[in-house]
């Protein structure tokens, strides 16, 4: 969500920012929340965007889940 570019990088690339909220659950008892943001840098490849990199920055300071199968 919020998804805002931050400043184009030059006449190929833009760098972007968004948040995200991400709600697990598995079975009946287990649930996880992972909320934070992403830095993104798109590039113009064609007539289609490409991700060229991405960071992603966590609220929790400690993960203690048992895997972390997501693509944030």
């Amino acid at each position: 969500t919020n998804v805002e570019v931050m400043a184009h990088l030059n006449e190929t690339e833009i760098s972007l920012r968004s948040n995200f909220l991400i709600y697990r659950s598995h079975l009946e008892y287990d649930s996880e929340v992972f909320a934070g943001m992403r830095d993104d840098v798109l590039r113009r490849v064609g007539d289609t965007w490409q991700i060229a990199k991405r960071t992603i920055i966590l609220d929790q300071s400690v993960v203690t889940q048992k895997n972390l199968g997501i693509f944030f």
